[in-house]
């Protein structure tokens, strides 16, 4: 993996890419990490979620991961397990400008995208 040379990894991001698949900008999924506090959070187009987060060089990790648990249409619920399932599998991670790109393990395989909101 490259380096992530001096940006930050906090911020938010915007889902551009889930397990290969194009996101839906009706279906938006958007979500804030924050190394200071060690945590991620984040929104569906339908739920909230939140965990816990370690990262080491460009090793990253997702722990203590919950989702609320609102009614979603088939489609939306469909997108919310793929992104849950995702982030269980994130072993690592590329930030190179604005776009962050996690890996999975152990066939550091891309799973998701995301661009990083530079209006803060």
């Amino acid at each position: 993996m490259e380096s992530t040379g001096s940006y930050q990894l906090s911020g938010t991001y915007h889902v551009s890419l889930l397990n290969r698949n194009k996101t839906s900008k009706d279906r938006e999924i958007s979500f804030e990490i924050s190394e200071a506090n060690q945590s991620i959070k984040g929104t569906t187009s339908c739920n909230s979620f939140f965990g816990a987060i370690t990262t080491e060089g460009n090793s990253f990790r997702i722990t203590e991961l919950n989702i609320s648990e609102n009614y979603c249409d088939d489609e939306v619920l469909k997108t919310e397990q793929s992104l849950m399932r995702a982030f269980n599998s994130v072993a690592s991670y590329l930030l190179k400008k604005e776009t962050l790109s996690f890996f999975s393990d152990p066939d550091h395989g891309l799973i998701l995208k995301a661009v990083k909101d530079t209006i803060q």
